[in-house]
């Protein structure tokens, strides 16, 4: 009877078991490996949701299956405390199901893998991070031996929702055949064709380094599955491996950004090795942007090479604030070895905002070619790039492969060394000489050498920052740069980052002053580069034509607060509006909001105008006089009271009317008051800003 009872409690537990709420897995613990806890729940049932705890070190000597319905609840995995702990698989054979030391969406990877075993196991996330806190504590490796296919985590089939996030990946696999950190697999058997959906790599450290094949992530296929990745993100990760850091198969769409890529290749794997490899069967639109690409060697000797970004045909990709740098050769070659930052063979896309980093090679021999973008299928805009080069020896680099199809604009290229062999575009060996035979192509690209913080750090320094020689083109909606910074809407900068200092003419305030049939008008700038000037324009609100009337030369350049005036004598009764448009001595203009004025208001009393326009976006302007000399203020007040700005604070005369101005860019819209107030008299109107 004793022993019926033990089977009969040994059958639930491990049949029949509900799963919900919280499970340690550890030394002493009731389940003392990853193996035993994800076996108990793959045989039982998932009534809610469940966390798993690691509580210590754990060695796994055979690998691990999760595939169970977990019927729209969660299960998670991560450590007990901010304390460290390592997960080490020392299995050296591979699975005859599925590979992968930890398999998700397979309970029996070492089996033959059926349709019946291929379970879509969803809602799953893997934390590295303890409840609370920000160091990542949980570690995956496995041992230093020749395991096949060693994979230490592996997602199959149909599975939805699995965030990976805030680990630690050391594959030390010296097998041939490709140890990979993470994968993801498409799957097709007899009746399932799956591929997981919405999957989330995030915050990991990724390293490959046992074998000189390994790698960072891969992204593939078991069978001829037409399923494919969709919902893919992978952000926030370091990689470092030898063979490829991210290759993407099977997948529709995706967002890669805010990475750190380095790729050591030491070795010669016989074949080309890659950073981010978008191959087969890939759609849709991959967006890969903030990412820093800080070192690419190779040892290669053959007629292979190194591509850092290397993107197949079928999808549409946007490349933008990317900085690439650490190219590197080391090993003598006289094949043709070819390298790479960026190898688009893109249906379409847009390749803006990167800056590119060319440093001289250890060793330059080779026949191949060594380029920032290699053009296959030609199908790219490029414009506001960075290009900069420091090879002096090679037979045969450039920046661009080929002259872009589409639009190319706004880049920078420099060449820092001489080399008669060193291409600007296609056979061009200089801006000129490109634009003269390309007249529509970078028609306003220039040639300007960059310092950079250091030559992986790819910060604009010194005199660059700043430099308005690298101002690019607006309107491409790349709000912010590679570090989260805001975009000037005015002066964008070339490149990944957006300069730091003060745009080239920082106008400060813009006012009108009447007296009788004259208007004087009244502006400020803050800090002013290059600024050749300012053309007064002036339009009759009946008419809307503009016209110029006047010219006042600007300070050049200045870091000291300029004022500046300009007194309109031609003017008749009616409502006129004024604006400025600034010169930079390179003849490019910029024109600031305007300003109304109403040349009827009867001056020497004291009167608050409404605001016109009104309701406005994202400027209007405000009109007023005074009885006496005396100190006026017009400020601008929320709905709440609180004061969000003063527009005039000064001694104001009598038989004056003022006209400032209030722009509400960067503020909520919504009703504001604005109040004009001396020591005789008090003044509130209601104004409407409507974004």
């Amino acid at each position: 009877m004793k022993k019926f009872i033990t089977f009969f409690i040994l059958l639930y537990t491990t049949t029949w078991a509900q799963f919900s709420g919280s499970y340690n897995i550890g030394t002493g613990e009731t389940y003392t490996t990853l193996k035993a806890a994800f076996d108990a729940i793959n045989a039982g049932t998932v009534t809610g949701n469940v966390t798993f705890y690691i509580t210590s070190d754990l060695t796994e000597s055979a690998n691990v299956g999760l595939g169970v319905n977990t019927s729209g609840f969660s299960i998670t995995i991560r450590p007990n405390q901010d304390v460290a702990r390592t997960i080490t698989f020392t299995s050296t054979t591979d699975n005859t199901g599925p590979s992968g030391h930890f398999v998700i969406g397979n309970p029996t990877p070492t089996l033959s893998w059926t349709d019946a075993t291929t379970i879509s196991t969803s809602n799953i996330t893997i934390d590295g991070y303890a409840s609370g806190f920000t160091t990542k504590r949980l570690k995956f490796t496995n041992s230093s031996a020749s395991t096949a296919n060693a994979r230490l985590i592996t997602v199959v089939g149909g599975c939805d929702n699995i965030v990976i996030k805030n680990c630690v990946f050391e594959n030390n696999s010296t097998s041939a055949t490709s140890p990979v950190c993470i994968v993801a697999v498409a799957r097709i058997g007899t009746a399932i064709d799956a591929a997981p959906t919405n999957l989330t790599i995030e915050n990991n450290t990724m390293t490959g380094t046992g074998s000189n094949v390994s790698m960072g992530m891969r992204i593939t296929n078991s069978g001829s599955a037409t399923s494919r990745v969709t919902g893919f993100v992978f952000k926030n990760n370091t990689v470092t491996a030898r063979r490829r850091l991210l290759e993407i198969n099977y997948t529709t769409g995706g967002n890669i950004y805010n990475n750190e890529f380095t790729t050591i290749q030491t070795g010669a794997p016989g074949t080309i090795s890659y950073g981010l490899w978008t191959s087969a069967n890939v759609a849709g639109t991959i967006n890969i942007y903030n990412n820093k690409f800080l070192q690419s060697s190779t040892q290669e000797t053959g007629a292979f090479g190194h591509r850092v970004i290397s993107l197949a045909s079928a999808a549409t990709y946007n490349i933008y604030n990317n900085t690439f740098a650490g190219m590197e050769k080391t090993a003598a070659s006289t094949a043709g070895l070819n390298l790479t930052y960026l190898f688009f063979s893109g249906v379409a896309g847009t390749i803006y905002h990167n800056t590119f980093y060319m440093p001289a090679l250890t060793n330059a021999s080779s026949t191949g070619y060594y380029s920032c973008i290699q053009l296959s299928g030609n199908t790219a805009q490029i414009k506001n790039n960075i290009f900069i080069s420091d090879e002096a020896t090679h037979t045969n680099p450039y920046f661009i492969s080929a002259v872009p199809t589409p639009v190319s604009d706004c880049n920078n290229f420099y060449m820092r060394q001489s080399n008669t062999n060193h291409k600007v575009v296609s056979t061009y060996t200089t801006v000129a000489a490109y634009q003269s035979a390309n007249p529509t192509k970078d028609i306003n690209s220039k040639s300007i050498n960059v310092t950079f913080t250091t030559a992986t750090d790819l910060h604009l320094s010194g005199g660059s920052n700043g430099d308005v020689n690298l101002i690019g083109e607006t309107g491409l909606s790349i709000s912010t740069d590679i570090d989260g910074n805001s975009r000037s809407g005015t002066y964008p900068y070339m490149g990944a980052d957006e300069a730091t200092t003060v745009l080239p003419v920082e106008l400060t305030s813009f006012t009108a002053v009447i007296s009788g049939n004259r208007v004087e008008l009244l502006w400020k700038t803050e800090t002013e580069v290059d600024n050749y000037g300012f053309e007064i324009e002036r339009s009759m609100m009946i008419t809307g034509t503009w016209e110029k009337i006047g010219f006042v030369n600007g300070a050049g350049n200045s870091n000291a607060p300029k004022s500046y005036s300009f007194t309109d004598d031609m003017v008749s009764g009616g409502q006129y509006s004024y604006r400025l448009k600034q010169i930079d001595r390179n003849g490019n203009f910029t024109y600031h909001n305007r300003i109304e004025v109403n040349v009827n208001l009867v001056a020497g009393t004291y009167q608050l105008m409404q605001n016109y326009p009104n309701p406005f976006n994202p400027a209007t302007t405000i009109r007023f006089s005074i009885k006496n000399v005396e100190q006026a203020t017009v400020k601008v007040y929320d709905v709440t009271g609180r004061e969000v700005t003063t527009l005039f604070n000064d001694i104001a005369q009598a038989g004056q009317v003022y006209n400032v101005q209030f722009n509400a860019s960067g503020f909520a819209s919504g009703m504001y008051f604005y109040v004009l107030h001396t020591p005789n008299y008090r003044e509130v109107k209601k104004m409407n800003y409507t974004k």
